[in-house]
């Protein structure tokens, strides 16, 4: 304000007491802007810790989570209601003999066989339609030519507001509970045939 005064002006009277207090105005203004400064920088810096943490955090859960799904034998994966994969688990990755990096953003017609392909398709159009959880058999072959029997659990998942999101399925091999069965009933039927032909033998003697 000193700076403004014409050079001839004299403070005299009260303009020495006016001076010192707009001066020590502006120290206060200048004192405030410093510590507002300081803390928008301490905040800043504890906006980015605290970023940092729950990334760290998030990513901790997203390994835990996939170590989880990897260590299950079961078959699992996840796909849109436009079918596109969207992840797997290795167990999947075995069956289709490709790494998930090369199964998701992929349809079932990239990835399958033409009958295989519609045959899901339908399925998951049908359960998101109906929004239930479906549940077949089904026989399917490996890369190493391995014949394996799925029982195959296939549900919707939606969003808080019951948005449907997608399907997700859980493929789990009973084979060998299959191929029991298939022993048991043909012994069932060769010991039904050996005590029918005993039987003719005693009535014919």
């Amino acid at each position: 304000l000193e700076r403004h005064l014409r050079k001839d002006f004299v403070a005299d009277g009260a303009w020495p007491a006016f001076f010192d207090a707009i001066s020590r105005h502006y120290d206060a203004v200048d004192q405030e802007i410093h510590l507002l400064g300081n803390a928008l920088e301490v905040s800043s810096l504890e906006l980015t810790e605290a970023n940092q943490k729950l990334r760290v955090q998030a990513e901790q859960k997203r390994a835990l989570l996939r170590g989880v799904i990897n260590s299950i034998p079961d078959l699992i994966f996840f796909k849109t209601p436009e079918s596109v994969y969207l992840g797997c688990n290795r167990a999947f990755e075995e069956y289709l003999g490709v790494p998930e990096s090369a199964i998701l953003g992929k349809t079932d017609g990239n990835l399958m066989d033409a009958g295989s392909a519609a045959l899901s398709r339908n399925i998951c159009r049908e359960l998101l339609e109906l929004n239930r959880t479906c549940v077949n058999e089904v026989w399917v072959t490996y890369p190493d030519a391995r014949r394996v029997c799925l029982e195959m659990l296939r549900m919707p998942y939606s969003s808080l507001d019951g948005q449907a999101l997608g399907m997700i399925a859980i493929g789990r091999d009973i084979t060998e509970r299959r191929l029991a069965e298939k022993d048991l009933l043909e012994s069932e039927a060769y010991a039904r045939q050996v005590f029918t032909e005993l039987a003719h033998q005693k009535y014919a003697l």
